[in-house]
């Protein structure tokens, strides 16, 4: 009842700006329980205070709440983070030399390089401090490239705190984990590949929070020991290549809160978020 109440305000509300100088479209809707994101306005003084030259609202993937360009000094330099989700976060590698390089044709428009060091697996982190989940969808985009078509394999992972809980009683702090196709990407070498690693956020009635890549591999699951095993912390996104040499770009994070709609005005959009009781902030 709640999703269907949220949906038709946000119908009326869209219906009614339709008397005004400017109509709007809905684009979409999500729900939630509380409300979580930071308002559109919040977002509009991020964008001028930062200056990036990307926008801050995606249609379909929310707000952008982290961003590294690669364009800095280093490759550690972090571009944006959208403190009210994510307070605090830091670059760092595993077992692979961090670089920055450039194409002939622009030289300001870097991108990261990841070399292995000992021939094997290699690790890109990106370490989050105090990151709370939020009811919600999260999606981490980014540019990634084999220019020697020399990857043995890739893997793709969220690390959580307390680690991932399994139905049998076991934790293990690997399981929110996915591999790439290496043939395809190999395939591609000296081509530009996109990735999109999706996560989700959901908070049940006992207040037990679950993460996981989308609503059907939820962590916690339901073993005997799960209501104490609540995520507490998104701590660590990683890109972990085998051998070779891989190419990084254009590194963002967005989070979609529940209970939530895209709409526009012309070539503009605006996130709104609903609270429990269905109101509009």
């Amino acid at each position: 009842m709640k999703r269907l109440f949220v949906f038709v305000l946000a119908v009326l509300m869209v219906f009614a700006s339709c008397f005004s100088a400017s109509a709007f479209t809905l684009d979409s809707v999500e729900t939630s329980e509380e409300l979580t994101a930071p308002s559109t306005a919040d977002a509009q003084a991020a964008l001028q205070e930062t200056g990036l030259d990307i926008p801050m609202l995606d249609e379909k993937l929310g707000k952008l709440v982290y961003y590294q360009s690669f364009n800095g000094a280093e490759p550690q330099y972090i571009d944006y983070i959208d403190t009210t989700v994510i307070p605090s976060a830091s670059v760092t590698g595993s077992s692979t030399l961090l670089s920055l390089d450039a194409s002939e044709e622009d030289p300001a428009d870097k991108y990261m390089v990841m070399t292995s060091i000992n021939n094997d697996w290699h690790q890109y982190l990106v370490k989050f401090t105090d990151f709370k989940p939020l009811e919600g969808k999260y999606s981490a985009e980014y540019d990634y490239m084999s220019p020697n078509g020399d990857i043995a394999g890739y893997m793709e992972r969220w690390f959580v705190t307390p680690n991932p809980y399994k139905a049998d009683g076991t934790s293990k702090d690997d399981l929110i984990s996915r591999n790439k196709d290496t043939n395809n990407i190999n395939d591609a070498k000296g081509t530009w590949l996109h990735s999109s690693v999706p996560g989700f956020c959901e908070i049940d009635e006992e207040n037990v929070t679950y993460f996981g890549f989308d609503s059907s591999s939820l962590f916690p699951q339901k073993g005997p020991d799960y209501v104490n095993n609540s995520i507490t912390n998104i701590i660590e996104f990683r890109i972990i290549p085998q051998k070779g040499i891989l190419y990084v770009d254009d590194l963002k994070i967005y989070y979609y809160p529940e209970n939530s709609f895209m709409y526009k005005n012309g070539v503009e959009i605006a996130l709104e978020t609903a609270d429990e009781n269905g109101s509009i902030t």
